[in-house]
């Protein structure tokens, strides 16, 4: 891509705000009376000085008091008057311009010098030209020439040679009229730059490209360091870089005020600078986003980038303090969770003993505390620790909830701290290390209430356990190995619900962990026989699979573990949506899994219909591909695709990376404004998703929060939702849209200038909608209205 001042030495129009301070708006001169000479100067610090000269021309009154007013600055526009004036005259000017075009008006770079950029003040290296006509013979410009070119052919001129280069030279290069009129230059475009929310104006010409219009909005928002991860959206879909304006209807936006073009910031670099994206607050984006990219796997990726080696400690000290795993089986190291999970209602035991973690065996210890409490050491599960003193966040496993008496005793005993055998460990192993403290401390939670949680009460004991399971964290993490993995979550968190927000089912997301499995990563490595294509994708699956995948990969999945005979042959089946493999696991309970893969296609055969239901897949290819509808049907000719769906024929080709357990709920919430990535709203959103189990999605504009909403809510009557808005942006407007879709929908205005938002939300129909400036009212209103 050119750079700006490439395209003025090049004679291209770079941009509007260029344009302007270089050879002044063409807007605010009379075309057909003014006259441009240029100076060129040959020496290297020379400048291009532009001189005026304007004839005679009849006046009015108000021409003279304008002329008066302005003639301060010569830049601002004559009256309205004397343009009507001269628009009689156009055809005369015409004919003027097309005389001097027919000259042949050449172009010759014969030297070398420089140029200012007066609105940047810069220099800008380039070859000085000869400018000549058919009837002149060819000289070099010296510092004295005078060429006089009008002002509309300059412009016309610039426009038609916007490819020339200044490194590059042409000799006698002739601008016909029919190369002028297929090149006429189109008013300016409105693009609107989402990070700011405003609005530029880009002057466009017929071959500009989706390219430059970004690159031009980006230099005028003074963000040109980030153009590269932008992109152009429009008319619901993202535009293709290299495409021009006229390819994708953009030319045809010049006056309209709605559905405007936008730049827009890339998911990779919203979460890079945005740190309450995908943490507190899920961006609604139609974003096509790639998943290796936002997973930060490389092409023909190495074991280091599967597996990373800040893990490696991390898993030694699992299968350290864990006695039923070993270090050839999978081990799994769950991410953190921002949001409320299933587990969080059960009992839990926060201890606190004056040992320092690699003083004693873990699991003698809980030896010890299970025998003091008389519960089984399997009874225990440890989800959290920390250095210091060691701080131990236990879990009671579910069914001991369920035996209310059992509880009931482990409370007395601990309210009076009987607990002699911990006590004996503790005057065995303590050294003279500094503590923190110098006896047990324990604090109880969720002992004294029989009641189960609202968000979990569907679920059997057996499910809450096998969540408890893959939440098990038996090690202290490190500051640094902590931040990998908060990362690593708020990534798996983008990809999982830009896949739900488009869906009409709602899911949460209730636990994550890292698959870590060194055997299964060297022989999917080690494949030298199959393609290098690759693709990241997700396989759905219920708790009663769980062996064959962790131990064997999907290996006893052809035996005994299909949910049906194949529609596309008999192989492991993926999908690029994790809403589509959703539906592969066809759940008994309201916790989905989906194990995200990194797979390797091989040989791949495009199926287009059911032939291959039930039978082996085709013998000289490696994997399937189809295109389906909604329905899991294929495509016919014609027919937009929804999803794409892959079988692969061996388990070598899969490298498991995560599995996400999905917990199907009926709440959520929608936030539009469009500052929603401002880091301002960060610890507003951090709060709300700490206290609630549901999704909160962000959006920029009104049209990705409708889109949510029509989805939701037009065929699940059992949803309920709490809109969040702004009084910005248009905010009546879109509150009535919201009630079109349901019209009890609760809505509350979170805005600064109360008084007046309530006198238009007073007259919309009950449900009454809330206004306020308070977050406190906020939190009072959703709590009020979803969890009651």
């Amino acid at each position: 891509m050119a750079s700006s001042e490439e395209n003025i030495a090049a004679g291209m129009p770079s941009s509007s705000t260029e344009l302007e301070s270089d050879i002044r708006p063409i807007n605010s001169r009379l075309s057909s009376q003014h006259l441009i000479f240029a100076n060129l100067v040959r020496n290297r610090g020379g400048i291009i000085q532009h001189q005026e000269k304007t004839t005679q021309s009849s006046s009015c009154d108000r021409c003279v008091e304008h002329r008066k007013k302005f003639s301060a600055n010569s830049h601002d526009p004559p009256c309205r008057h004397l343009k009507d004036q001269l628009r009689s005259k156009s055809s005369q000017s015409i004919n003027e311009q097309e005389q001097y075009t027919n000259n042949q008006l050449s172009v010759h770079v014969v030297s070398e010098g420089t140029i200012r950029n007066d609105r940047t003040k810069s220099r800008i290296p380039i070859r000085l030209s000869t400018i000549t006509s058919s009837n002149t013979r060819q000289t070099p410009l010296n510092k004295k020439s005078k060429i006089p070119i009008p002002i509309r052919q300059l412009n016309i001129k610039e426009r038609c040679n916007k490819r020339i280069e200044s490194n590059e030279t042409y000799v006698g290069r002739e601008i016909h009229p029919s190369t002028i009129e297929s090149s006429e230059p189109i008013d300016s475009i409105s693009v609107r730059f989402r990070p700011t929310n405003t609005i530029y104006e880009v002057r466009v010409y017929r071959n500009m490209t989706v390219e430059k219009v970004i690159d031009n909005v980006c230099r005028q928002a003074n963000m040109s360091t980030i153009e590269n991860d932008c992109y152009l959206w429009f008319d619901f879909r993202e535009l293709i870089a290299n495409e021009t304006i006229f390819e994708n209807g953009l030319h045809q936006t010049w006056n309209k005020k709605d559905s405007l073009p936008e730049v827009r910031l890339r998911f990779t670099q919203i979460l890079e600078t945005s740190i309450h994206i995908s943490q507190d607050v899920f961006l609604a984006s139609s974003e096509n986003i790639d998943l290796k990219k936002i997973l930060n796997i490389s092409l023909s990726p190495k074991k280091e980038d599967i597996l990373p080696n800040i893990l490696k400690e991390l898993t030694k000290q699992i299968v350290r303090n864990t006695p039923t795993i070993n270090r050839n089986q999978t081990i799994l190291i769950p991410l953190p969770n921002f949001s409320r999970q299933c587990i969080d209602s059960l009992p839990t035991v926060n201890l606190t003993i004056p040992l320092s973690p690699n003083e004693f065996d873990w699991n003698e210890f809980l030896q010890c505390l299970a025998d003091d409490l008389e519960i089984q050491q399997t009874d225990l599960i440890i989800v959290n620790v920390e250095e210091g003193s060691i701080i131990f966040k236990l879990k009671l496993i579910p069914k001991l909830k369920k035996l209310w008496n059992k509880t009931k005793k482990i409370v007395e005993k601990v309210r009076v701290m009987f607990l002699p055998k911990c006590e004996q460990f503790i005057k065995e192993h303590n050294s003279s290390n500094i503590t923190k403290v110098d006896k047990i401390k324990i604090e109880l939670e969720n002992f004294e209430t029989k009641n189960i949680n609202k968000n979990d009460y569907c679920l059997s004991f057996d499910e809450i356990s096998i969540a408890l399971r893959l939440c098990q964290r038996p090690t202290v993490i490190s500051k640094k190995c902590w931040t990998f993995l908060i990362e690593k979550s708020r990534q798996i968190s983008t990809i999982i619900m830009q896949s739900i927000q488009s869906c009409s089912q709602e899911f949460i997301i209730d636990h994550v962990s890292i698959i870590y499995n060194e055997n299964i990563c060297e022989k999917y490595l080690s494949l030298t026989n199959i393609g290098q294509e690759e693709r990241v994708l997700f396989h759905g699956t219920n708790i009663d699979n769980f062996d064959g995948i962790f131990e064997a990969n999907f290996q006893n999945y052809f035996k005994n573990k299909r949910t049906d005979s194949g529609w596309y042959g008999q192989g492991i089946y993926f999908s690029n949506s994790p809403w589509k493999a959703s539906f592969y696991a066809k759940p008994k309970s309201k916790i989905v899994y989906l194990i995200c893969s990194l797979v390797r296609l091989g040989k791949t055969l495009e199926i287009k219909d059911k032939s291959f239901e039930g039978k082996p897949m085709a013998p000289d290819y490696d994997s399937h591909y189809v295109q389906t509808r909604r329905d899991g049907y294929p495509i016919e000719l014609g027919e937009i695709p929804v999803f794409e769906e892959y079988v692969i024929k061996k388990n070598e080709q899969i490298m498991p990376l995560y599995i996400i357990g999905l917990l199907s709920i009926s709440s959520f919430v929608i936030w539009r404004d469009a500052k929603i990535t401002n880091e301002a709203n960060g610890n507003l959103f951090k709060k709300m998703k700490q206290k609630y189990a549901f999704n909160i999605y962000g959006c920029q504009t009104s049209v990705e929060a409708l889109k949510i909403l029509q989805l939701k809510l037009t065929n699940d009557q059992l949803m309920n939702c709490v809109v969040i808005t702004n009084g910005a942006d248009d905010g009546e407007s879109f509150v009535r849209e919201c009630r079109k879709i349901q019209s009890s929908l609760p809505v509350t205005v979170y805005c600064l200038n109360k008084a007046y938002h309530q006198q238009w939300a007073a007259t919309l129909l009950e449900p009454k909608i809330n206004v306020t400036s308070s977050p406190e009212e906020v939190f009072t209103f959703i709590t009020n209205t979803l969890q009651n």
